[in-house]
């Protein structure tokens, strides 16, 4: 995990390319108990979390990685905004 954290511009521009294809978000949305809202732990660069966007209302991301979260923050400053209600 560290690793990820230290490296974490690497990272960003090697997680970027790899893509899941959208029937994994879509799949994940179908057996989700609610779409008001997800959880993405593990975010990273905020890659999956981003397009977990089309199917949930609000999407959160965590990560243990300091740095992996600044990266997110950087890759989609549109997307930060405060939860419903």
């Amino acid at each position: 995990m560290k690793q990820f954290n230290k490296n974490a511009n690497a990272y960003d521009k090697i997680r970027s390319k790899i893509t899941y294809p959208q029937a994994l978000y879509r799949y994940l949305a179908e057996r989700a108990p609610a779409t008001n809202a997800a959880l993405d732990i593990g975010c990273g660069n905020g890659v999956s979390s981003i397009r977990l966007k089309d199917y949930f209302s609000y999407v959160a991301g965590c990560d243990l990685g300091e740095a992996l979260i600044e990266r997110a923050r950087v890759n989609y400053p549109e997307s930060q905004r405060s939860p419903p209600g």
